[in-house]
Protein backbone atom coordinates (compact mmCIF):
# COMPACT_ATOMS: atom_id res chain seq x y z
CA UNK A 1 0.00 0.00 0.00
CA UNK A 2 1.04 3.60 -0.61
CA UNK A 3 1.93 5.83 2.32
CA UNK A 4 0.85 9.46 2.47
CA UNK A 5 1.18 12.35 4.91
CA UNK A 6 -1.96 14.36 5.60
CA UNK A 7 -2.75 17.66 7.31
CA UNK A 8 -4.67 17.22 10.55
CA UNK A 9 -5.79 19.84 13.04
CA UNK A 10 -7.18 18.77 16.44
CA UNK A 11 -9.53 20.80 18.59
CA UNK A 12 -8.51 21.07 21.37
CA UNK A 13 -4.82 20.88 20.47
CA UNK A 14 -4.17 19.16 23.81
CA UNK A 15 -6.21 16.63 25.76
CA UNK A 16 -5.90 13.96 28.43
CA UNK A 17 -6.73 10.28 28.11
CA UNK A 18 -10.44 9.63 27.73
CA UNK A 19 -11.31 13.08 26.39
CA UNK A 20 -13.13 13.46 23.10
CA UNK A 21 -11.49 15.51 20.37
CA UNK A 22 -12.37 16.45 16.81
CA UNK A 23 -9.73 16.23 14.08
CA UNK A 24 -10.10 17.79 10.62
CA UNK A 25 -8.05 15.80 8.10
CA UNK A 26 -7.10 17.04 4.61
CA UNK A 27 -5.23 15.14 1.89
CA UNK A 28 -5.63 13.58 -1.53
CA UNK A 29 -7.33 10.19 -1.45
CA UNK A 30 -8.37 10.19 2.23
CA UNK A 31 -11.86 8.86 1.60
CA UNK A 32 -13.13 5.78 3.44
CA UNK A 33 -10.88 6.25 6.52
CA UNK A 34 -10.60 3.22 8.83
CA UNK A 35 -8.63 1.98 11.83
CA UNK A 36 -7.76 5.38 13.26
CA UNK A 37 -4.92 5.37 15.77
CA UNK A 38 -3.30 7.94 18.04
CA UNK A 39 0.28 7.26 19.02
CA UNK A 40 -0.07 3.81 17.49
CA UNK A 41 -3.02 2.90 19.75
CA UNK A 42 -6.43 2.25 18.25
CA UNK A 43 -8.71 5.21 18.99
CA UNK A 44 -11.99 4.78 20.86
CA UNK A 45 -15.51 5.94 19.97
CA UNK A 46 -14.65 7.05 16.44
CA UNK A 47 -17.28 8.92 14.40
CA UNK A 48 -16.46 10.04 10.83
CA UNK A 49 -18.41 12.94 9.29
CA UNK A 50 -18.16 15.24 6.23
CA UNK A 51 -16.10 12.64 4.38
CA UNK A 52 -14.95 13.44 0.82
CA UNK A 53 -12.02 12.33 -1.33
CA UNK A 54 -9.89 15.17 0.09
CA UNK A 55 -11.04 15.66 3.70
CA UNK A 56 -13.06 14.35 6.64
CA UNK A 57 -13.77 15.07 10.29
CA UNK A 58 -13.08 12.47 12.96
CA UNK A 59 -14.56 12.67 16.43
CA UNK A 60 -12.80 10.24 18.74
CA UNK A 61 -11.74 9.54 22.30
CA UNK A 62 -8.07 9.77 23.29
CA UNK A 63 -6.94 6.21 24.15
CA UNK A 64 -5.76 5.36 27.64
CA UNK A 65 -2.13 4.39 28.08
CA UNK A 66 -0.45 7.06 25.95
CA UNK A 67 2.56 8.76 27.50
CA UNK A 68 2.33 12.57 27.75
CA UNK A 69 3.69 14.30 24.67
CA UNK A 70 3.00 14.79 20.96
CA UNK A 71 1.46 11.88 19.07
CA UNK A 72 0.62 11.19 15.43
CA UNK A 73 -2.66 10.20 13.83
CA UNK A 74 -2.65 7.10 11.68
CA UNK A 75 -5.35 5.52 9.51
CA UNK A 76 -5.97 3.57 6.34
CA UNK A 77 -7.83 5.15 3.44
CA UNK A 78 -8.34 4.92 -0.32
CA UNK A 79 -4.81 6.19 -1.00
CA UNK A 80 -3.21 3.68 1.40
CA UNK A 81 -1.77 4.17 4.87
CA UNK A 82 -1.89 7.80 6.03
CA UNK A 83 -0.14 9.71 8.82
CA UNK A 84 -0.86 13.11 10.36
CA UNK A 85 2.16 14.25 12.35
CA UNK A 86 1.96 15.83 15.81
CA UNK A 87 -1.81 15.92 15.82
CA UNK A 88 -2.30 15.87 19.58
CA UNK A 89 -0.41 16.86 22.73
CA UNK A 90 -1.36 14.20 25.28
CA UNK A 91 -1.57 15.78 28.74
CA UNK A 92 -1.35 14.01 32.09
CA UNK A 93 -4.52 13.73 34.14
CA UNK A 94 -3.93 16.69 36.42
CA UNK A 95 -4.88 17.55 40.00
CA UNK A 96 -4.44 20.90 41.73
CA UNK A 97 -5.43 22.29 45.10
CA UNK A 98 -7.06 25.11 43.11
CA UNK A 99 -8.85 22.80 40.66
CA UNK A 100 -12.49 21.73 40.35
CA UNK A 101 -13.67 18.17 39.77
CA UNK A 102 -15.98 19.34 36.97
CA UNK A 103 -12.94 20.61 35.03
CA UNK A 104 -11.37 18.69 32.15
CA UNK A 105 -8.55 17.34 34.30
CA UNK A 106 -5.75 18.84 32.19
CA UNK A 107 -2.88 21.05 33.44
CA UNK A 108 -4.83 24.12 32.30
CA UNK A 109 -8.12 22.89 33.83
CA UNK A 110 -7.18 20.47 36.63
CA UNK A 111 -9.33 18.36 38.91
CA UNK A 112 -9.46 19.18 42.61
CA UNK A 113 -9.30 15.67 44.07
CA UNK A 114 -6.99 12.73 43.58
CA UNK A 115 -10.07 10.50 43.73
CA UNK A 116 -11.49 12.09 40.58
CA UNK A 117 -8.19 11.62 38.77
CA UNK A 118 -8.04 7.93 39.71
CA UNK A 119 -11.65 7.41 38.62
CA UNK A 120 -10.81 9.03 35.28
CA UNK A 121 -7.59 7.10 34.69
CA UNK A 122 -7.25 3.87 32.76
CA UNK A 123 -4.45 1.37 32.33
CA UNK A 124 -1.13 3.05 31.60
CA UNK A 125 -2.18 6.66 32.22
CA UNK A 126 -0.16 9.34 34.02
CA UNK A 127 -1.61 11.35 36.92
CA UNK A 128 0.15 14.60 37.88
CA UNK A 129 -0.65 15.90 41.38
CA UNK A 130 0.39 19.45 42.27
CA UNK A 131 1.66 20.78 45.57
CA UNK A 132 -0.66 20.84 48.55
CA UNK A 133 -2.43 18.60 51.02
CA UNK A 134 -5.19 16.42 49.58
CA UNK A 135 -7.50 14.96 52.21
CA UNK A 136 -10.12 12.83 50.51
CA UNK A 137 -9.73 10.56 53.53
CA UNK A 138 -10.88 7.00 52.85
CA UNK A 139 -12.47 7.48 49.44
CA UNK A 140 -9.47 6.88 47.17
CA UNK A 141 -10.29 4.14 44.65
CA UNK A 142 -7.71 1.53 43.70
CA UNK A 143 -5.16 2.69 41.18
CA UNK A 144 -5.49 0.92 37.81
CA UNK A 145 -2.62 -1.18 36.50
CA UNK A 146 0.44 0.49 35.01
CA UNK A 147 -0.64 3.94 36.17
CA UNK A 148 2.09 6.43 37.04
CA UNK A 149 1.35 9.00 39.79
CA UNK A 150 3.70 11.98 39.95
CA UNK A 151 3.69 14.46 42.82
CA UNK A 152 5.77 17.60 43.21
CA UNK A 153 7.76 16.22 46.14
CA UNK A 154 7.39 13.99 49.19
CA UNK A 155 7.12 17.08 51.39
CA UNK A 156 5.09 19.12 48.90
CA UNK A 157 2.34 16.76 47.69
CA UNK A 158 0.70 15.04 50.65
CA UNK A 159 -2.25 12.64 50.85
CA UNK A 160 -3.92 12.76 54.25
CA UNK A 161 -6.28 10.00 55.33
CA UNK A 162 -8.05 8.90 58.49
CA UNK A 163 -5.97 8.42 61.63
CA UNK A 164 -8.55 6.11 63.18
CA UNK A 165 -9.32 3.57 60.45
CA UNK A 166 -6.94 1.02 58.92
CA UNK A 167 -7.16 2.41 55.41
CA UNK A 168 -4.74 1.96 52.57
CA UNK A 169 -4.54 3.13 48.97
CA UNK A 170 -4.90 -0.05 46.92
CA UNK A 171 -2.52 -0.68 44.04
CA UNK A 172 -3.84 -2.95 41.29
CA UNK A 173 -0.31 -3.81 40.17
CA UNK A 174 2.56 -2.55 38.00
CA UNK A 175 2.16 0.96 39.43
CA UNK A 176 4.80 3.71 39.72
CA UNK A 177 4.41 6.45 42.35
CA UNK A 178 6.96 9.25 42.61
CA UNK A 179 7.35 12.30 44.88
CA UNK A 180 4.43 11.80 47.25
CA UNK A 181 3.89 12.09 51.01
CA UNK A 182 1.44 10.17 53.20
CA UNK A 183 0.02 11.33 56.51
CA UNK A 184 -2.82 10.57 58.91
CA UNK A 185 -3.25 6.92 57.85
CA UNK A 186 -2.97 3.70 59.80
CA UNK A 187 -1.84 2.11 56.55
CA UNK A 188 -0.47 3.78 53.45
CA UNK A 189 -0.10 1.89 50.18
CA UNK A 190 -1.45 -1.64 49.95
CA UNK A 191 -0.16 -4.00 47.24
CA UNK A 192 -2.84 -6.62 46.72
CA UNK A 193 -2.42 -8.09 43.23
CA UNK A 194 -0.18 -11.13 42.85
CA UNK A 195 3.01 -10.82 40.79
CA UNK A 196 2.67 -7.08 40.46
CA UNK A 197 5.66 -4.80 40.01
CA UNK A 198 5.36 -1.65 42.12
CA UNK A 199 7.88 1.21 42.23
CA UNK A 200 7.69 3.80 45.03
CA UNK A 201 10.24 6.55 44.54
CA UNK A 202 10.83 9.47 46.92
CA UNK A 203 7.86 8.59 49.13
CA UNK A 204 7.55 9.92 52.70
CA UNK A 205 5.35 7.61 54.78
CA UNK A 206 5.51 9.77 57.87
CA UNK A 207 3.07 10.65 60.60
CA UNK A 208 0.61 7.95 59.59
CA UNK A 209 0.22 6.51 63.07
CA UNK A 210 1.73 6.48 66.54
CA UNK A 211 0.70 2.88 67.19
CA UNK A 212 3.36 0.23 67.86
CA UNK A 213 1.29 -2.48 66.15
CA UNK A 214 3.14 -4.19 63.32
CA UNK A 215 -0.01 -4.12 61.18
CA UNK A 216 0.23 -0.36 60.73
CA UNK A 217 2.68 0.35 57.95
CA UNK A 218 3.50 2.86 55.24
CA UNK A 219 3.56 0.02 52.69
CA UNK A 220 1.66 -3.23 53.20
CA UNK A 221 2.28 -6.09 50.74
CA UNK A 222 -0.41 -8.78 50.61
CA UNK A 223 0.27 -10.10 47.09
CA UNK A 224 2.15 -13.34 46.47
CA UNK A 225 5.11 -12.92 44.16
CA UNK A 226 4.96 -9.13 44.20
CA UNK A 227 8.12 -7.17 43.45
CA UNK A 228 8.22 -3.82 45.26
CA UNK A 229 11.02 -1.29 44.80
CA UNK A 230 11.42 1.55 47.31
CA UNK A 231 13.84 4.18 46.05
CA UNK A 232 14.74 7.14 48.24
CA UNK A 233 11.74 6.39 50.44
CA UNK A 234 11.57 7.33 54.12
CA UNK A 235 9.16 6.14 56.79
CA UNK A 236 8.79 7.08 60.45
CA UNK A 237 6.14 4.50 61.29
CA UNK A 238 6.79 1.75 63.82
CA UNK A 239 6.70 -0.54 60.77
CA UNK A 240 7.86 0.94 57.48
CA UNK A 241 6.95 -2.10 55.36
CA UNK A 242 4.66 -5.00 56.21
CA UNK A 243 5.15 -8.18 54.16
CA UNK A 244 2.33 -10.67 54.59
CA UNK A 245 2.60 -12.85 51.48
CA UNK A 246 4.84 -15.53 50.00
CA UNK A 247 7.64 -15.03 47.49
CA UNK A 248 7.73 -11.25 47.82
CA UNK A 249 10.83 -9.45 46.59
CA UNK A 250 11.54 -6.13 48.26
CA UNK A 251 14.22 -3.88 46.77
CA UNK A 252 15.46 -1.00 48.94
CA UNK A 253 17.42 1.63 47.03
CA UNK A 254 18.50 4.39 49.38
CA UNK A 255 16.20 6.22 51.73
CA UNK A 256 15.34 5.13 55.27
CA UNK A 257 12.83 2.41 56.11
CA UNK A 258 12.96 2.01 59.86
CA UNK A 259 11.45 -1.46 60.20
CA UNK A 260 10.35 -4.34 57.98
CA UNK A 261 7.92 -6.86 59.43
CA UNK A 262 8.46 -10.07 57.50
CA UNK A 263 5.73 -12.63 57.03
CA UNK A 264 7.38 -14.40 54.10
CA UNK A 265 10.11 -12.36 52.38
CA UNK A 266 12.22 -13.84 49.59
CA UNK A 267 15.99 -13.38 49.96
Amino acid sequence: DASITVTAVAEPISARAGEEITILVSGVGVSNPKNLTLGGVLADKVTITDSTSVSFKAKLSVPHGLAPGLVNLGFSCQAGQATGNDVLMVQPISVSIDGVDTNRGTPENPFRTVSKAIQTAGTGDTIQVGSGTFSEGETWPKLPRKVKVLGEGAKSTILTGSSTTAFRIGLEGDVTIINLGLAGMLCGFGVSVAYSNVVLENIAGNGCTTSESYSYAAVAIYAAGAQVTLSGTETSLPTGVLVDAKNVRLNLLGGRVNRIWNGSLSP
